[in-house]
């Protein structure tokens, strides 16, 4: 009887090991003939030559984008239906994708797995990362189809291109301007209400926005990143830089509606339109006159100077009084 039992387990563990040996060599028996990646289900092979053929089988009924994988078109049409089933224990903040929940708890806990090597910044996704490597390597690999211009990020093409549309998507609550993106939205409402969150180090000075607050930054460290290929001047602003490159080019963007003059920079447009309105916002204290340039008002100071220097010569002091 013993050793029937024993026989009995002997047979059953040779049948196990046969099992898990076959479900072995059959793990990842499927390989991509494209790229040389391995499969243990044929079913996934399937999904993941998609990648290669850019086969999509799966098509949204609302708005009929095509999709490689179910799934992708699962976490599509939440965008239709506004769905966030993922949501942050912490601060209650609702997701889509269960991917981006995981990221976003990443803030919470200041997890920064993704590591850059050329410089140890740290991110909390391995997509900022890839952003960020863009600074290192001055890759721009998003490109406008009308002007021509690149940028690092796809978002940032996105709210360019609104530049050629016209689409001002975001609007203040408190005036109805229009903005093109968020961001700007974001910090023209603090000029309502005056909330200045970034703060300079140095003299103390706060500004609305962080670009804001770089820009001035170079007023302490004398920094002018941005320089003119044709030239060499160089500018603390990217904005400055392309009004000076119309110097080179002769580009003149803004044009007067009544008269038909154009001008280099909006400034100047906006300084030529007092010819024709009349508008006179530089005024004199001393003798009430007003002035349409603020050039003109202050060589009109400068002569009240001169003037009150020759009505009233300095005379010099005896020395007894100078002691």
């Amino acid at each position: 009887m013993c050793c029937s039992t024993q026989e009995f387990q002997s047979q059953k563990m040779e049948v196990a090991v046969k099992v898990c040996e076959k479900a072995y060599t059959r793990r990842k028996s499927y390989q991509c003939e494209v790229c040389a990646r391995d499969f243990s289900v044929s079913g996934h092979l399937k999904e993941h030559m998609r990648k290669h053929t850019g086969e999509k089988p799966y098509r949204c009924e609302v708005c009929g984008k095509l999709f490689s994988f179910s799934s992708s078109l699962t976490t599509h049409i939440r965008t239709h239906t506004q769905e966030r089933p993922f949501t942050c224990d912490i601060c209650g903040k609702d997701f889509s994708v269960n991917g981006n929940l995981k990221r976003h708890q990443r803030v919470h806990s200041g997890e920064r797995p993704f590591h850059c090597v050329l410089c140890a910044k740290s991110f909390h996704s391995s997509d900022n990362l890839k952003v960020h490597g863009r600074t290192h390597t001055r890759e721009k690999p998003h490109n406008c189809g009308i002007c021509g211009r690149n940028f690092a990020e796809k978002c940032h093409l996105k709210v360019h291109l609104r530049t050629h549309t016209g689409e001002k998507s975001f609007r203040c609550d408190i005036c109805d301007k229009e903005f093109a993106s968020k961001s700007n939205l974001k910090v023209h409402v603090m000029t309502h209400t005056g909330e200045k969150l970034f703060h300079c180090g140095t003299c103390g000075k706060d500004f609305s926005s962080n670009g804001n607050l770089r820009a001035h930054q170079r007023t302490h460290t004398k920094e002018r990143p941005y320089s003119c290929k044709v030239c060499g001047k160089s500018f603390a602003l990217n904005g400055n830089l392309k009004v000076h490159m119309r110097t080179h080019s002769g580009e003149r963007p803004f044009h007067c509606d009544m008269c038909d003059k154009v001008f280099a920079q909006r400034s100047m447009l906006q300084t030529h339109m007092r010819v024709h309105s009349g508008e006179k916002p530089f005024h004199c204290n001393r003798c009430n006159k007003k002035f349409s340039h603020s050039s003109n008002f202050h060589k009109h100071i400068k002569a009240h100077t001169l003037q009150m220097t020759t009505d009233f010569p300095m005379k010099q002091l005896p020395a007894e009084d100078l002691q």
